[in-house]
């Protein structure tokens, strides 16, 4: 138990945010989205791998539009650094 003359430790907390970029990915030449297909053409599936086929193409153009953006978004930062 702490004597009343004596003082109460201080603590400091900070907090500090650091925007880093993946060498990888600052600079990386990231595939477009494919065009759409030629006119006449013909994809044909079930019911299921309907299903399937769409959440695949879902998943991978988030994947996708996350990529992007994080590369914008280093390329923005290295700008700014380099000013």
């Amino acid at each position: 138990m702490r004597r009343p003359s004596e003082a109460a430790p201080v603590i400091e907390t900070r907090v500090e945010t650091r925007v880093v970029c993946p060498a990888e990915l600052v600079g990386a030449r990231i595939q477009a989205a494919p065009p759409a297909p030629a006119a006449g053409a013909e994809v044909t599936a079930n019911v299921a791998g309907d299903q399937w086929i769409d959440g695949v193409i879902a998943w991978g153009a988030l994947g996708w539009t996350i990529l992007r953006d994080a590369q914008a978004e280093c390329e923005a930062e290295r700008a700014k650094a380099a000013k």
